[in-house]
């Protein structure tokens, strides 16, 4: 019977070791040469798959007159598109089988980008089978967009992109603040420019929303000219809205840098990790 159970043991440090080498091949590109390997020809597989994706909008895509040079080019991004699936799919299986935390593994936001990534895949395959048309589907047209989700895979495989994505999630805070500082902003410049313009002859601020429109464009610098004052005072207005929305927007901005900096310098240690300090602060909550 001892002898059965250090048999037992053993059988369970084996599993455990492979476990722990499968999750630091998946996770630690830097651990091996193939780890390396894997990761790049993840990143060429998430490049050919949005190259696909792009190609798969053109506007000779259903017209009969394909050169030859586009027929080859929609095959092979067809099969690469496959390949790429059918590798995602394998790399998500294991990840999620080598994860210590079930749980865990779900709650990562990664982990559902990279399953938006290959549903409509197979969504498309089985629609397919069926025969049913998915253009009558709107929620198929939604899958089809999910493809995008692929682009966001690079941010698990670079190590910079998830330090500033995890920056962003400590100054969630501040950006709401700056969100609000914002949106009070537009309504209240959009809502002085339309009383200041809506009695003009063919005038272009026919409502506040309309008018609102304008001052997201304004505030934003970005000054699109599809909609501009025409009248004098008008004018004087816009201009001083241009100069004030820049004071009104340094504000939060400020607040911002600062935050952001103290986050990323505090980013250098590598025991510091907001995500597990905000989930620390929920358990001691509960």
């Amino acid at each position: 019977e001892d002898d059965e159970d250090d048999g037992d043991d053993l059988d369970d440090i084996d599993q455990s070791s492979v476990k722990a080498r499968l999750e630091t091949f998946l996770n630690d590109p830097a651990s091996s040469f193939a780890a390396k390997t894997w990761m790049i020809v993840d990143l060429l597989l998430i490049v050919l798959s949005l190259f696909h994706f792009v190609i798969d909008t053109r506007q000779d895509h259903n017209e009969q007159d394909v050169s030859i040079y586009h027929d080859i080019l929609e095959q092979f991004c067809e099969v690469s598109n496959i390949v790429g699936v059918g590798f995602f799919t394998v790399d998500l299986i294991l990840r999620f089988f080598v994860s210590y935390s079930k749980r865990e593994f779900v709650k990562q936001i990664t982990n559902w980008f990279d399953l938006f990534a290959i549903i409509p895949f197979y969504l498309a395959g089985l629609m397919e089978y069926l025969k049913i048309d998915p253009l009558k589907f709107k929620i198929f047209q939604l899958f089809r967009i999910a493809r995008v989700a692929r682009v966001l895979k690079v941010i698990k495989r670079s190590k910079r992109l998830l330090v500033i994505g995890l920056i962003l999630f400590e100054c969630l805070n501040e950006l709401c603040m700056l969100f609000v500082f914002w949106s009070m902003g537009v309504f209240f410049y959009g809502s002085l420019m339309y009383y200041a313009e809506y009695a003009e002859n063919d005038t272009k601020f026919t409502s506040i929303l309309q008018a609102c429109w304008w001052s997201v464009v304004t505030m934003s610098s970005v000054g699109y000219g599809d909609i501009y004052p025409t009248s004098p005072f008008g004018k004087i207005l816009g201009s001083c809205i241009i100069f004030s929305s820049t004071v009104f927007m340094a504000v939060p901005m400020t607040i911002i840098n600062t935050k952001f900096k103290e986050c990323y310098d505090n980013m250098k240690n590598s025991n510091y990790n907001p995500l597990k300090k905000k989930r620390r602060k929920r358990k001691k909550k509960s």
